[in-house]
């Protein structure tokens, strides 16, 4: 396997304050470091707790977690999670941002939202959800917008940042 199409976060148990995240599925739409939209894209995660990755993006995205196929960058229309059981949940519940000026949303469930650079705009929606929205930079240009949504959300960013409905924050790289 080259060494580009190594996954971004392993499987394994993460913990950040008080919600654990379980990673049985990482789900790549990357073939290439330098991949933009390169077409549609259907991410089925299964049981478990799956993630949709971006994380080598270089143009801005928009993933909603609910199931319909208008995800990625402008006109990709990718679809990430399929929609399962009762509440019609998408079977993908995590989303690795890209470093565009991404859009990322949750869903009414728990769900782990990470961006990269970029002027990201975050909505956590219900559930107790992790957003990280640090750019790992303390003097970041980049402002991003966040509403954790209800729940109880743990939110990790810049100080620079917009934050609303985080219970928890962390500040720092």
């Amino acid at each position: 396997m080259p060494h580009w199409a190594n996954p971004v976060i392993p499987v394994g148990t993460y913990s950040c304050a008080a919600l654990a995240v379980e990673l049985t599925d990482l789900l790549t739409n990357v073939d290439r470091p330098d991949d933009d939209a390169d077409g549609a894209d259907v991410m089925v995660g299964g049981d478990g707790s799956d993630t949709a990755s971006y994380f080598r993006r270089l143009t801005p995205l928009r993933v909603t977690l609910d199931g319909a196929a208008n995800d990625g960058a402008v006109g990709e229309n990718d679809q990430a999670g399929v929609p399962q059981g009762p509440l019609g949940r998408p079977d993908v519940e995590n989303v690795n941002g890209g470093m565009g000026n991404d859009v990322l949303i949750g869903t009414s469930g728990p769900n782990f939202l990470v961006s990269r650079i970029g002027a990201d705009t975050i909505h956590g929606l219900g559930g107790a959800d992790t957003i990280d929205v640090r750019d790992r930079d303390r003097d970041s240009a980049w402002n991003d917008v966040v509403d954790a949504g209800d729940g109880p959300d743990y939110c990790a960013a810049n100080r620079t940042d917009d934050l609303t409905s985080c219970e928890e924050i962390f500040f720092g790289s």
